[in-house]
This record gives structure tokens, sequence and C-alpha cells, in this order.
């Protein structure tokens, strides 16, 4: 048992994020479950790039030779991977579902517990409306970096695939079409950045406004013996404008990385049509159907790298949320009591004597009790 619990935690170490470290710790906790997932999306991701290889024998084989045997080989094959992929995909969009859910429920139990068991204290600081919010909202997005991670998993085995298929058909033509891959990296990192900050910044005001609602609706009754509701209501509207504003501004540094990521790739597949068209008509040393192969691997990789930047953008947009539920559990636990220790009292007790007994609150100066 120990040796698992510092294997874990050696697996831990890998994660920089707390939030990820924290959904890592609970994830263990279902490891054969992971590793079935694992499995399956390694399968359903090979099995999306196998019409890479295909497309060769499609375009050289069948259409060029008119082999009418083995195109229905290639039918077959590629009726076959479909059928795989779908299945395994199946399963493994069910587990990471289930781990997912099982992990959400856990962390919202410990996040409810946790908080039974804080200090009155802590309770006068925050606001009532923000803890709700941190409690359903936050640790519901902790649970979903599960499905993000399990999702792009799926893409990033996909795109290696590719990647391995692109240099066993041309090396120099893959290290061609990878010229632009560190420009997407690039961008990916310094977007990123903007992301997890700006989303930090969206969580904290949606947190704002819930605390407001839930204070103005607690305390209606006063509202309107006051006669307070237009000024209630006008404070709604800034708390509202401002949550709008910064969900607007996610909303637009997000919308930037899908259409620098689309010139890039055109740029990418330009080249490569360029480069392949000239070793096969001039030099001669590739055949139709490795360069259709090629640019079907490419073309492929285009939606897992898609879908990669875009779970990669909600994981960091997910991050600053999850991060405020993991504040709730860093906070020190009341202790069961101070002083003596515990002693056992007796049945046969009648009366409890307090004798010279003083008391304050944690965030009061006086004392509410002397002797």
């Amino acid at each position: 048992m120990e040796k698992i619990n510092e294997l874990d935690r050696k697996i831990m170490g890998f994660f920089k994020n707390k939030s990820l470290k924290t959904f890592l710790k609970y994830s263990l906790k279902y490891k054969t479950a992971m590793l079935g997932v694992i499995l399956l999306s390694t399968v359903t991701s090979v099995m999306s790039a196998v019409p890479a290889w295909l497309s060769k024998y499609l375009i050289d084989d069948v259409l060029v030779k008119k082999n009418a045997k083995m195109m229905m080989i290639v039918i077959g094959a590629i009726f076959a991977s479909t059928i795989l992929k779908v299945i395994t995909n199946y399963f493994a969009d069910v587990s990471s579902g289930y781990i997912t859910e099982k992990i959400r429920r856990d962390i919202k139990v410990d996040v409810f517990s946790h908080l039974q068991r804080l200090p009155i204290a802590y309770f006068k600081q925050n606001k009532l409306g923000d803890l709700m919010a941190r409690l359903s909202g936050d640790s519901t997005t902790l649970g979903r970096i599960g499905f993000m991670l399990f999702d792009m998993l799926k893409e990033f085995v996909t795109v290696v695939a590719l990647l391995f298929r692109m240099f066993q058909v041309d090396f120099v033509l893959a290290l061609i079409s990878l010229t632009v891959l560190p420009a997407i990296l690039s961008m990916v990192k310094k977007y990123t950045k903007k992301i997890r900050k700006s989303g930090r910044i969206r969580q904290d005001t949606v947190g704002d406004v819930t605390a407001f609602v839930q204070e103005a609706l607690s305390g209606i009754s006063v509202i309107k013996g006051f006669n307070r509701s237009d000024k209630i209501i006008d404070k709604y509207m800034d708390v509202t404008q401002e949550e709008f504003d910064k969900i607007y501004k996610t909303t637009k540094i997000k919308a930037k990385i899908s259409p620098i990521n689309e010139v890039l790739a055109t740029i990418m597949i330009l080249l490569v049509a360029g480069y392949g068209g000239y070793q096969i008509i001039v030099v001669q040393s590739m055949t139709p159907g490795d360069l259709i192969s090629f640019i079907t691997a490419i073309g492929l990789m285009q939606q897992p790298l898609k879908t990669l930047i875009k779970r990669n953008s909600e994981l960091q947009e997910a991050l600053p949320s999850a991060d405020r539920v993991i504040e709730i559990l860093d906070v020190e636990l009341e202790p069961d009591h101070i002083g003596e220790d515990v002693k056992e009292v007796p049945d046969t007790i009648k009366t409890i004597d307090f004798n010279n007994v003083d008391f304050r609150y944690d965030d009061g100066d006086e004392k509410v009790l002397k002797n």
C-alpha cells in the first residue's frame, strides 16, 4: 500500500497546477476504470488515423492499377476500422463520463463536509451566495476537468498516430508541414495565459452576482419596507454589467484562436502540396498515393488539433473556477475541542456546572461571557 501511495505522489508531481493535482488525487481512486478509458481512447484514436494508410492503396493499387481484389480489401478495412472506432469511442465516452461524475460527486461531498467543519468566523467573512456558487457551479467545473483531459488524451493520440504516418511517407515533407506547428503552439501558449487570467476574474464576478442576489432576496422584506427596490435594481444592473464585460472579454480572446489556426494550417497544406507535387512530377520519388496519404493525414489532423486547442482553452478557463473550490478545502478546520483532553462522562451524572467561563468570538475583541 505504501508503494502505491508513493507512486501516486510521483504521478501527481507531474502537475504544477493545484486544481489538476486535486483532480488527479480524486481520479486515482478509480485507477482501473481510468486505465480502461485510456486503452479504449487509444484504440479509437488509432482507428481514426487508419484512413491515412488506406488512402495510399486506394490510389496506387485500386485507381491506378485497377486491382478489384485490393478494392474489396480497402473497403473492408475502412468498414472494419469504422465499426471498431465507434464501439470503442462509445465505451470510452460512457466510462469517462462515469468517472467524471463520480469525481464531481466526491468533490462536492468533500467540499460540503469541509464547510460544515469550518469555524463560524469563516462564514462571517465570506458571503453565503459566493460559497453557494463555489459549492454548486465551481465544484462541478472541477469535476468536468476529467472530461476535458480524457478528450484531450484521445485527440493527442490521434495526432501522434497521424504524425507517425506523415514521417513514414516522407521525412522532409513532414518537417516542412511541421514548420507551422511552432507558430500554432506559440499562439496557444500566449492566449492560454490570457484565458486563465480572464477566467478567474470572471468567476469571481459571477460569485459576486450570486452573493448579491442571495442577499437581496433574503432581505426583500426590509428592501420593500424602506422602498429601496429601485436602488437594488440599479445595483443589480451594475453588477451584471460587470459580469457581462468579463465574460465578453474572455469570449473575444477565445474567438481569435480558431481563425489564426485556420490561416496557419492553410499555409502548411499549400507548402506540402507544392513540395509533394515537385517530388511526383520532377524527382519521381513519390507516388500519387503517397501524397494523397500524406495530405489525408494532414486533413485528418485538423479536427483533433482544433479540439485540442478548444479543450485547452476550456481547461484554462475552468482552472480558475476550480481553484475557488480548492481555496475552501485549504481553509483550516475548526478543532473538535480546545483545552484539556476529552474525558468520558459517566451515565450517572446529574448536573453540569460551568465556573469561571470566559468567551469571545474570533472576530470580536470584547468578551460576551465573563466568569
